[in-house]
């Protein structure tokens, strides 16, 4: 496969594999997880890292499977440090188990019925007047274990010249300045800026039907919940792939 030179860099023997927005496909989670562990086998580096951009849930059929399997996990596959971040859909289906009741709707229209689905809640009507029983058939169906898992997930990480986050960044703000809100949802700031971040950014949350490599981000959400292509990204040193 060939490599694309980039301008940031990871630190000496550190090996990143990114995904994002898996959206409940964990079928296509686990072939990139066992390509990766296969390499980390034939070809080990002193420090790998698997990060999940966020988006881990809804959407697609599997979600309480994946969840469970990254729980199961904790922070390592192997020798590989786990790093699940928050998405926009973690943070939409913690309101709703929280009981914050406005942006529930939004949830269950926007993939939130599929991931009540994987854990057996089906016949959802998102239009009812009442959402209390589902609300309680919720907290009877989703293990607190898995609740607690999402809730604890960071919102970014950074590791040499990287910025690991599920949307972006707002342009101008110092990393420490950043709101929840952007670094879950922001879009058109962002996308639409040329100039260098703070850090180069790796991120998901805008579908793009191949990764997206700009001078200053690359966009690794490559709808996989429709298109069935989930791409990793591989990074190390001043290396960069899709693997």
């Amino acid at each position: 496969m060939r490599w694309f030179k980039a301008l940031p860099s990871l630190p000496p023997g550190v090996r990143v594999y990114a995904m994002s927005d898996i959206h409940g496909r964990c079928d296509l989670f686990e072939a990139n997880l066992e390509r990766i562990v296969r390499l980390e086998a034939l070809d080990p580096a002193p420090s790998p890292y698997l990060i999940l951009l966020g988006d881990l849930i809804d959407r697609g059929p599997a979600s309480a499977m994946l969840v469970d399997l990254l729980c199961r996990y904790g922070d390592r596959i192997d020798r590989i440090v786990l790093l699940p971040l928050l998405g926009n859909h973690e943070d939409l289906f913690l309101d709703f188990m929280a009981g914050q009741g406005a942006p529930t709707r939004l949830w269950l229209e926007n993939g939130g019925i599929e991931t009540l689905a994987s854990y057996g809640i089906l016949n959802v009507d998102p239009a009812a007047e009442d959402l209390g029983p589902l609300w309680d058939a919720a907290h009877a169906a989703v293990p607190s274990e898995h609740v607690a898992f999402l809730r604890d997930r960071p919102l970014f990480t950074v590791l040499g010249s990287y910025l690991f986050v599920h949307a972006g960044v707002r342009p101008g703000v110092a990393l420490e300045d950043q709101t929840r809100h952007d670094l879950l949802w922001i879009r058109d700031e962002f996308l639409n800026h040329d100039e260098p971040f703070e850090h180069f950014v790796i991120h998901g949350h805008t579908p793009t039907r191949r990764p997206d490599f700009r001078r200053n981000r690359i966009n690794i959400d490559t709808l996989a919940v429709l298109s069935g292509r989930l791409t990793c990204l591989l990074l190390e040193e001043d290396k960069v792939r899709v693997f």
